[in-house]
């Protein structure tokens, strides 16, 4: 319990450098609050084989879970490219309100890839999902251009759409 107070008054403090060795060994002594903000960290430092083992053990996050979706969706991140397994860990990230990896699924529905088909109506799905959360400000600003724009995969241009998502990111900004 020391260990882990201590980490957290690190964290409180900004220094998560300084903290990471205290959440590891609270890791490892089967305190399991740290795994996401360890594994953002090396995820962040470019260890991501590191990364990945802390993600992996804490699949009850959804920002693991959208992590683990971007890292098998990429091919440079330290893992073998499997859209399958991105796509599942997005949807589970997604379902439980992570509004990263909606935006993730819509983006891959809109333009499909490998074996994901294009899906315009899916693409929508997500897209309105993360209007609606309303907790990702960059995410609404790519969808809001979307509509602005319009584009060759279907998404028509949709001024008043695009209106109602600069007004609710004003409103909130």
């Amino acid at each position: 319990q020391a260990i882990k107070y201590y980490s957290n008054a690190l964290l409180s403090k900004g220094d998560t450098i300084k903290a990471i060795p205290y959440m590891e060994k609270s890791l490892s002594l089967g305190v399991s609050d740290f795994n996401y903000i360890v594994g953002d960290y090396y995820f962040k430092q470019k260890e991501f084989s590191k990364a990945k083992k802390y993600f992996e053990t804490s699949i009850n996050d959804s920002r693991s879970l959208t992590n683990l979706g971007t890292m098998y969706f990429s091919d440079s991140l330290g893992v073998a490219h499997d859209f399958e397994k991105a796509i599942n860990f997005y949807k589970i990230a997604a379902d439980s309100g992570n509004s990263v990896a909606m935006y993730a699924l819509g983006m891959i529905y809109l333009n499909g890839y490998n074996v994901i088909e294009k899906n315009l109506t899916l693409a929508q799905k997500w897209f309105n999902s993360v209007i609606i959360k309303n907790d990702n400000n960059e995410a609404q600003l790519k969808i809001a251009e979307l509509y602005r724009d319009g584009n060759s995969n279907g998404i028509q241009i949709n001024y008043e759409k695009h209106a109602e998502i600069i007004k609710k990111l004003s409103q909130k900004n």
